[in-house]
């Protein structure tokens, strides 16, 4: 990580759950960090894309909830994968990951009608914790120059989608 020593790195969603966990171990690793959030309240001192399971399948739920959520995900895959091919294109050395987390408990399950799900759900299934999600990307920039990590998929043991 010492080569990111003082390089900046660019955070969105960084006010809360997966967003502020990436920050706190990026500042942590000597990076300089810009956090960007719809609550910028919640920002302190604070580029990889960061899809979700929903960007690779569209999962049934009953009643279904998900609406355009995995239509977001699916976007973000493919924006990496476009943003990859003209990285290469250019033969540029820009290193372009997309991580893909399973089921994270984040504060976005006490907004809204997320709430009842939260309830009624969250107890009965594995879940991963934002920090699982940023080690997921401390492990991406700690690859060598010569390795790109194209797609990180991580799921809690157990997730049954």
């Amino acid at each position: 990580m010492e080569r990111w020593s003082g390089k900046v790195a660019v955070v969105t969603g960084a006010s809360a759950g997966i967003g502020a966990a990436i920050v706190e171990k990026l500042v942590k690793s000597g990076l300089q960090v810009a956090g960007f959030a719809r609550r910028a309240e919640l920002v302190e001192d604070q580029v990889k894309n960061l899809s979700n399971i929903a960007g690779h399948q569209v999962t049934h739920h009953d009643p279904p909830a998900a609406n355009v959520y995995p239509a977001s995900k699916h976007a973000v895959t493919a924006l990496t994968e476009s943003l990859r091919q003209e990285m290469v294109y250019l033969k540029n050395k820009i290193k372009v990951t997309s991580i893909s987390p399973g089921l994270t408990y984040t504060d976005m399950f006490h907004i809204g009608n997320s709430e009842r799900f939260h309830k009624d759900n969250m107890a009965k299934m594995p879940y991963l914790l934002p920090e699982d999600v940023a080690d997921a990307v401390m492990y991406v920039l700690g690859t060598p120059p010569h390795v790109q990590i194209h797609e990180l998929t991580i799921k809690p043991v157990g997730e049954e989608v």
